[in-house]
């Protein structure tokens, strides 16, 4: 069978959710294209005749019993007048196209899109690897490989490529190909390593995973390394999932492991893609197919997916994802008022019903009024009773009733942006069997002394947020955010985020005259000049400058003001690495800060507030800065010191420097080790049985020195260690805590007697860790120290991981 166009009729299955009444409608095919370009065809039409986007994840044909192959020819598998249904994803189009937005912003993008490929055992990874290094032209993909998965990529595609030395293979087609020995970090370095000395540029990089690993571990190494995140732009994660084992291998799991508390890397997988890939669909008839696509729906709400068969799949599939895109992820939050609920609220206070997975909604709710119904589908399909052999309640099971989300919407709010960090410490140290399993969370948020959106991200425990566009002249602000987790406890979540949000603050608008005073002259004839000569002041006499008249309240107090002060700042001292600074007096923190240029006035409001509560005890008398967000990791640690409220531990902030040429030497000597000046001045202070203050004073030493690696080939690594210095002296034994204080990177170590002389961190610093780029870039480690006697109650946890 075979003609030049022909006629195909399209409808949905009824288990996909519509936002609008559909008419079977016929849709010309032309005969030489292959069924992924139908369904091209399908979603261009629907976008642009019935305002819809649809995702078609598979089609089905009335009468075959499996889902059509995409990348076989239509001709093969339809004749004129055929009637196909489509499953898959549907909603109502917006004047936004979230996808387009993204791929706009990666023309900008000089990075380098990574995806992790992931999946059950036995779903066809390697199988699709394969044909894709076989099949991809247009762009040049590294895939790196961990030799442990069940099949190694294809060994003839290699042969001529592949010698015992290299790590990297590059592909006639400029592909590469690089094997994992244990150390990820060591395949993304050997793969920069060759695209400079080939001089080819590579257009994706796709990791594969063994087996059943868990993503998020992925995920958090390649966010957390500087290395890799200065050249390499994480895009996102696919899971492959297998049609015709996936529903008995999480059925095992619930059947075996209800009890056991064991973690399902399966459901894991699924929860944290960014996209999943359903394989072997041509192995199971379509009822069974439907079923595993609901399921997959009802575990992860958001995730695009697609079906394939034999690991033929366009390539496309695999890059472009942007799921981490903060441009998206805005557009997304405007378009879709909540995953997995085709409904929307008003302008009242935020939602708080529960909403499962998996079925959208076709109505809409007023100003005010709060979603509590259970909601049912929106429109009617016609009924496909050919092709719904399955039980449509079987996708139920306990991880399906357990997953929910709900979203929070409050206009006119705006979030502190130090207590919203804080807030973001707590949520990456969760205790799951208290508060529920975090899957997903994003926001798009209005931040005080911003003019710009918010965008948050979670996955787990690994966050990202980022400043987007501005907010619109005629835009309303305010904050969504939204959490996708299993078994949360809804009260936590809310109540917690609340506590960083407030009114909107009154902007001081510039005013249509003003006074005739030289500052005010100079602010209108030359801004530029006037925030150049602010950056040269105490922070405190800019905040009273910002009360002289309603001009100068403008100048310094509107959200607009702190990009002003940071492009002058940028300006006036380029090439100065400290550009912030906190003086301490002998009496303690001196209310002396040189911040503005760094952060918003009312982020140096709560800094404040915040340092003088903390009462911690400062051992340097200039605390320097060189980014804003050095200031916000600083402020998250004096607010978590107000939160615990202990009465009787001393705390202690200390600063234990390098000099350059030291730690130069250190990064230029493989296996060197290096140690601190040795600190004195952290004590504690007591009354003895007489009455008389007395004091054990301690003295500290951070050591790194190389620790052997137990991956092949090895890599350069080396271990934290701190000496402590007077413990046997000491009238008593003292519990002690470190923590860092940086923004990139968590250091917590205990020990409950300081008698032991040397305290080991159990973390290994490799050469690309951000502590290590941190000493790079400056010599330096800050730390707060607290101290508590034992037998006085125990040294309370501080931020849940410690």
């Amino acid at each position: 069978f075979d003609m030049t166009a022909f006629k195909v009729l399209v409808a949905f299955h009824e288990d996909v959710s519509l936002p609008a009444p559909w008419q079977n409608t016929h849709f010309e095919v032309q005969s030489e294209w292959t069924i992924k370009q139908f369904v091209r065809s399908i979603e261009a039409r629907c976008k642009a005749d019935y305002q819809m986007h649809v995702d078609v994840s598979m089609l089905l044909h009335h009468a075959r019993d499996s889902a059509l192959p995409f990348h076989e020819k239509v001709s093969t598998n339809c004749q004129d007048g055929d009637k196909v249904y489509i499953v898959g994803d549907v909603r109502k189009a917006g004047a936004v196209d979230a996808a387009a937005l993204g791929s706009e912003a990666k023309k900008n993008n000089k990075k380098v899109p990574v995806t992790i490929l992931t999946g059950f055992l036995g779903a066809g990874k390697t199988t699709l690897l394969n044909h894709l290094l076989r099949v991809q032209q247009d762009k040049k993909i590294a895939v790196i490989e961990n030799e442990f998965g069940e099949v190694p990529i294809d060994n003839e595609l290699l042969a001529s490529k592949l010698s015992a030395a290299e790590q990297v293979v590059v592909m006639d087609n400029g592909c590469m190909c690089c094997t994992v020995r244990g150390d990820l970090l060591g395949a993304f370095s050997a793969v920069m390593e060759k695209m400079v000395d080939t001089g080819n540029p590579l257009d994706a990089v796709i990791v594969e995973t063994t087996g059943m690993a868990d993503p998020v571990p992925i995920v958090r190494t390649f966010l957390q390394t500087p290395m890799i995140a200065s050249n390499f732009q994480m895009d996102g994660v696919v899971t492959l999932a297998d049609a015709k084992n996936m529903l008995r291998q999480l059925e095992s799991y619930d059947r075996n492991n209800r009890q056991a508390g064991t973690v399902d890397e399966a459901f894991q997988q699924i929860t944290y893609a960014d996209r999943i890939i359903i394989s072997k669909l041509d192995l199971v008839p379509a009822g069974e197919a439907v079923t595993v696509w609901k399921k997959v729906r009802s575990m992860n709400a958001e995730a695009r997916i697609v079906g394939v068969v034999k690991g033929q799949i366009d390539p496309q599939e695999l890059t472009d994802l942007g799921a981490r895109d903060v441009t998206k992820i805005a557009a997304d939050m405007d378009l879709d008022p909540e995953p997995g609920h085709g409904h929307s609220h008003g302008n009242g206070d935020h939602c708080t019903d529960d909403h499962g997975h998996g079925h959208g909604h076709g109505h809409s709710h007023g100003d005010g009024d709060h979603c509590t119904d259970d909601h049912g589908h929106g429109h009617s399909h016609d009924h496909c009773d050919d092709l719904c052999d399955h039980d449509h309640d079987k996708v139920d099971s306990r991880h399906n009733n357990q997953i929910k989300s709900f979203s929070i919407v409050k206009p006119g709010v705006e979030v502190d942006p130090l207590r919203f960090n804080r807030w973001v410490r707590i949520l990456a140290t969760l205790d799951r069997e208290t508060n529920g399993t975090l899957y997903r969370c994003k926001a798009v948020l209005a931040q005080a002394g911003s003019t710009r959106k918010l965008v948050f991200h979670a996955v787990a425990d690994v966050v990202e947020q980022m400043e987007w566009d501005e907010w619109g002249p005629e835009e309303p602000r305010g904050c969504k955010i939204v959490f996708i987790g299993k078994a949360l406890n809804r009260p936590f979540f809310e109540e917690g985020w609340l506590k960083t949000t407030q009114p909107i603050r009154l902007q001081f608008p510039e005013p249509a005259s003003c006074g005739s005073s030289s500052l005010t002259r100079l602010f209108k004839a030359d801004p530029d000049a006037f925030y150049r000569m602010l950056i040269f002041a105490w922070t405190a006499d800019v905040s009273k400058l910002g009360r002289c008249c309603k001009l100068m309240a403008h100048a310094v107090f509107h959200d607009s003001a702190l990009p002003k002060l940071q492009r002058a700042t940028e300006i006036a001292l380029d090439g100065v690495t400290r550009k912030g600074l906190q003086l301490q007096s002998t009496q303690g923190y001196s209310g002396k800060v040189w911040l503005h240029t760094l952060v918003s006035m009312p982020v140096v409001n709560t800094y404040c507030k915040a340092v003088k509560e903390a009462k911690a005890e400062f051992h340097i008398k200039e605390m320097g800065f060189t980014s804003g967000a050095e200031v916000i990791a600083a402020a998250v640690t004096w607010l978590e010191l107000n939160d615990l409220g202990d009465s009787v531990a001393q705390y202690h902030v200390m600063e234990f420097a390098w000099r350059e040429e030291t730690m130069q030497q250190f990064f230029a000597v493989p296996g060197s080790s290096t140690n601190s000046a040795l600190l004195k001045g952290a004590s504690y202070e007591y009354e003895d049985e007489l009455g008389d203050r007395m004091e054990d004073v301690f003295k500290y030493r951070l050591l790194l020195k190389p620790s052997p690696s137990n991956t092949d080939p090895p890599i350069e690594q080396h271990q934290l260690v701190i000496q402590l210095i007077g413990g046997k002296t000491c009238s008593q034994v003292y519990q002690m805590s470190f923590h860092s204080i940086n923004p990139d990177y968590q250091l917590h170590m205990m020990v409950d007697d300081n008698r032991k002389g040397y305290l080991e961190c159990d973390t290994m610093f490799h050469k690309w860790h951000p502590l290590m780029a941190q000493l790079r870039l400056v010599p330096r480690l800050r730390l707060l120290i607290r101290v508590k006697p034992d037998g006085s109650g125990p040294l309370d946890t501080m931020c849940g991981c410690c």
